[in-house]
Protein backbone atom coordinates (compact mmCIF):
# COMPACT_ATOMS: atom_id res chain seq x y z
CA UNK A 1 0.00 0.00 0.00
CA UNK A 2 1.81 3.74 -1.03
CA UNK A 3 1.76 6.12 1.87
CA UNK A 4 -1.10 8.30 2.59
CA UNK A 5 -1.06 11.71 2.16
CA UNK A 6 -1.54 14.06 5.76
CA UNK A 7 -0.63 17.47 5.19
CA UNK A 8 1.33 20.00 3.82
CA UNK A 9 3.52 21.53 6.47
CA UNK A 10 3.05 25.54 7.48
CA UNK A 11 5.16 26.13 10.27
CA UNK A 12 7.21 24.09 12.88
CA UNK A 13 7.44 25.55 15.66
CA UNK A 14 9.69 24.31 19.20
CA UNK A 15 7.80 24.56 22.30
CA UNK A 16 9.23 24.56 25.87
CA UNK A 17 9.06 21.64 27.48
CA UNK A 18 8.57 19.14 24.55
CA UNK A 19 11.43 17.21 23.15
CA UNK A 20 10.37 17.42 19.87
CA UNK A 21 9.19 19.89 16.94
CA UNK A 22 5.20 20.42 16.31
CA UNK A 23 4.27 20.89 12.48
CA UNK A 24 1.44 22.22 12.10
CA UNK A 25 -1.52 22.66 11.08
CA UNK A 26 -1.30 18.82 11.48
CA UNK A 27 -3.67 15.66 10.24
CA UNK A 28 -6.86 17.07 9.37
CA UNK A 29 -9.80 14.97 11.70
CA UNK A 30 -11.96 14.07 8.76
CA UNK A 31 -14.21 10.95 8.80
CA UNK A 32 -12.56 8.69 6.12
CA UNK A 33 -9.04 9.47 7.70
CA UNK A 34 -8.02 6.14 9.51
CA UNK A 35 -6.92 6.12 13.69
CA UNK A 36 -3.18 7.31 13.51
CA UNK A 37 -1.47 6.58 16.87
CA UNK A 38 1.64 7.67 18.42
CA UNK A 39 4.44 6.10 17.12
CA UNK A 40 2.81 5.57 13.87
CA UNK A 41 5.15 5.64 10.87
CA UNK A 42 6.01 8.99 8.80
CA UNK A 43 7.55 10.52 5.85
CA UNK A 44 8.21 13.88 5.09
CA UNK A 45 8.91 14.77 1.91
CA UNK A 46 10.88 18.21 1.72
CA UNK A 47 9.87 20.96 -1.28
CA UNK A 48 13.41 19.28 -2.61
CA UNK A 49 12.20 15.76 -2.56
CA UNK A 50 14.48 14.89 0.29
CA UNK A 51 12.34 11.88 2.33
CA UNK A 52 12.45 12.07 6.05
CA UNK A 53 11.39 8.80 7.84
CA UNK A 54 10.21 9.05 11.08
CA UNK A 55 7.90 8.61 13.72
CA UNK A 56 4.62 10.26 15.49
CA UNK A 57 6.21 11.56 18.67
CA UNK A 58 3.41 12.81 20.13
CA UNK A 59 -0.11 15.06 19.48
CA UNK A 60 0.32 18.96 20.47
CA UNK A 61 -2.71 20.75 22.03
CA UNK A 62 -2.47 23.72 20.32
CA UNK A 63 -5.36 26.46 20.19
CA UNK A 64 -4.46 28.32 16.56
CA UNK A 65 -6.28 31.26 15.50
CA UNK A 66 -7.62 31.59 13.00
CA UNK A 67 -9.27 27.79 13.12
CA UNK A 68 -7.89 25.69 10.25
CA UNK A 69 -11.16 23.68 8.57
CA UNK A 70 -11.12 21.16 9.02
CA UNK A 71 -9.96 20.83 12.48
CA UNK A 72 -6.25 19.43 12.36
CA UNK A 73 -4.72 17.82 14.99
CA UNK A 74 -1.25 19.44 15.39
CA UNK A 75 1.43 16.69 15.68
CA UNK A 76 5.18 16.62 17.44
CA UNK A 77 8.68 14.57 15.38
CA UNK A 78 11.09 13.04 17.80
CA UNK A 79 14.30 15.01 18.13
CA UNK A 80 16.61 15.83 16.32
CA UNK A 81 14.77 16.93 13.56
CA UNK A 82 14.02 20.39 13.90
CA UNK A 83 12.71 23.57 11.83
CA UNK A 84 15.66 23.46 9.61
CA UNK A 85 14.99 19.78 8.36
CA UNK A 86 11.47 20.64 7.47
CA UNK A 87 10.72 23.52 5.56
CA UNK A 88 7.37 24.92 5.22
CA UNK A 89 5.67 22.91 2.09
CA UNK A 90 7.23 19.73 3.32
CA UNK A 91 4.40 17.19 2.67
CA UNK A 92 3.51 14.47 5.77
CA UNK A 93 2.42 11.39 4.69
CA UNK A 94 1.50 8.16 6.85
CA UNK A 95 4.40 6.06 5.78
CA UNK A 96 4.04 2.52 4.16
CA UNK A 97 6.71 1.11 5.96
CA UNK A 98 6.91 -2.35 3.76
CA UNK A 99 7.49 -0.38 0.33
CA UNK A 100 8.21 3.22 1.46
CA UNK A 101 6.62 4.68 -1.71
CA UNK A 102 4.79 7.85 -2.44
CA UNK A 103 1.36 8.26 -3.63
CA UNK A 104 0.67 11.57 -4.44
CA UNK A 105 3.79 13.94 -5.07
Amino acid sequence: MPDLFLFAVEDVLKIHGLSGHVLLPGIPCRENMPDIVVGAPLAIVTPGRSRIETTLASYASIRMQPRPEPLCLPIAVPYPLTKEHIPPGSRVYLADSEHGRVLDL
